[in-house]
Parts: structure tokens; sequence; C-alpha cells
């Protein structure tokens, strides 16, 4: 799921009376914690595109440590199974001395999931806020009709949980609970969907002080859109969509989400528009306040 937004230059992001105005925050020294960006599928940290995303945190916040993660990038972040890419992350902010005291992160569409994922097996050094834009934490229940997964799919679909495409860590049938339950390679596990739980899973989810939901309400690669929000098609329906506190997982507190709910610590934030594609206007104002003071 590869970041579509136009390549911005950092004159322009100066430029920007918005995130002119972000700046003047933290004009008084205050610390922030570093921010790292976790890029989606198909894409890559040294990409144009992703480069230009990072630079608007410290264009926001000048002075702060901003890293675009090189991780599982192009083609390894189709081919590489998400437990893999996730050991690959660990591995990336342990390297770097600046990150050891924890950081904000920032995952974008699959990188969601490899953030969620490293929060919930690792976080050493932690998390202090997720930021999760447009990421299928739910997971898919239909295969995309974009360019890119018109060549995963077919071949996905000869073995859809265990094929070794990262898509097949999310895929979620809701036709066949049992199946799902039974053969899920990733996601079930991550979100304690089986009867056997991990308590640490939900132990460090929700030692997050923000945890930062946002879904794109047109979206057309994630289906349905409100997996953004760990929402989903009710089982044995294609037709009734169920909303974060109306499942299982949330009423269940599987993972922590009604823990970080209750205590003000679960953000959720829509905007009109498809997969990835939020205004300049929506990310100054909207969530890169949530990397500030």
């Amino acid at each position: 799921m590869r970041l579509i937004l136009l390549p911005r230059s950092r004159s322009a992001i100066s430029n920007n009376p918005t995130i002119a105005a972000a700046a003047a925050v933290i004009a008084d020294g205050t610390s922030l914690a570093p921010v790292v960006f976790m890029h989606g599928m198909g894409d890559a940290g040294s990409n144009p595109g992703m480069q230009s995303l990072c630079n608007t945190a410290s264009e926001a916040y000048p002075g702060l440590y901003v890293v675009c993660a090189n991780v599982a990038n192009s083609l390894a972040s189709i081919t590489t199974p998400l437990a893999e890419q996730i050991e690959e992350f660990a591995d990336f902010v342990k390297a770097d001395p600046r990150l050891q005291g924890g950081f904000h992160a920032v995952g974008l569409s699959q990188g969601g999931l490899v953030l969620r994922g490293y929060v919930e097996t690792h976080n050493e050094p932690p998390v202090h806020r997720l930021v999760s834009v447009c990421s299928p934490h739910a997971g898919i229940g239909v295969c995309p009709t974009s360019s890119l997964y018109k060549m995963v799919c077919p071949l996905w679909k000869l073995a859809p949980y265990t094929a070794r495409f990262s898509f097949a860590d999310y895929w979620k049938d809701a036709g066949d609970q049992q199946q799902y339950l039974e053969r899920s390679r990733w996601l079930a596990d991550m979100n304690n969907e089986r009867e056997a739980k991990n308590d640490d899973y939900k132990r460090r989810l929700t030692s997050l002080e923000r945890y930062v939901l946002v879904e794109a309400v047109n979206d057309t690669t994630v289906s349905p859109h409100v997996s953004e929000s760990h929402g989903f098609y009710s089982w044995g329906s294609w037709d009734k969509v169920l909303a974060l506190r109306e499942t299982e997982g949330y009423q269940g507190d599987f993972i922590g989400l009604k823990t970080l709910d209750e205590s003000g610590k679960l953000v959720q934030l829509t905007y009109a528009g498809d997969h990835l594609q939020f205004s300049d206007e929506f990310w100054a104002k909207v969530v890169i306040p949530h990397l500030g003071p």
C-alpha cells in the first residue's frame, strides 16, 4: 500500500502557515520525543514521497529528531511476512542511540501493522504515541483492485492465509471464522482473537500514552474501511459492518482497546477521502499535533 500523495518540497512546507504556527509551540525549548515513520506496502523509507512526509514533522517542530525507517523497503514489503518485518524494525530502532529513550511512531497503511506488532511483541525502546494512518488493524476481507494488488492477488489466493506475502498476514474471511482462527498466520494472534490470550500484548499496547487511529471513510483499498479503526464485518456477513465498540475484541478488551478508550488514550480520526489521500490541511492541523507537546 504505497503512499500516493504528491511529493512535497521543503520550501513548500516551510511556507505552509498551518505548519509554521505549529512550530511556535516549542519555541520555549520544550523537549519532544523523536518520531519514527514506517512506510506502507510497496513503498520505501528512502522514496521522495516518504521523505517529504517525514520532513513535515521536523518542519513543524524545528530540531525534532525524525527517522524515515528503511525497513522492508519496496519489494521486500510485499514478500516478507509481517513477523519478519517487525523483527527488522526492532533491530532498526535498537541500533539508533537517539531512540533508546523511546519515540513516537507513525505508520502508513501496512506500516501501522508493523508498528503495532512491534509495540505488542517488543516495545523496547518504547513507543510513547502510536499514530496509525489507514492501517487494516482488523484485517482486509476483499482483495483490492489497485494495480499493485492485481499482480499480488492471483498468487496470494492460492493460499490466502499462508502465502509468503505480507498481505496474507492480515487477510480475514468474514465467511469462515473457524478457518481464520485456525489458519491465520499473524492477525488472529496479534489481535488476541484465539481462545488462549497473550496478556503481554495487552500490557504493552495499554502502555501507550496515546493511540491515534486515522480512517479514510472513502477508502477503496482497505475493505471494510472501519478496519482502520479496528472494526470489521460481522462474522458470516459481507454486508453488516461492526464499528470498533461493537466488536467482540473491544468488548472483551482482548488487546486493551477498551482500556485505552476509557482512559482517554484512544483517539479516532476520519477524513473524507481515499486510501492515504488526505489533505495537507488535515495532516498539518489534525495529525501532526499528536507528535508535539
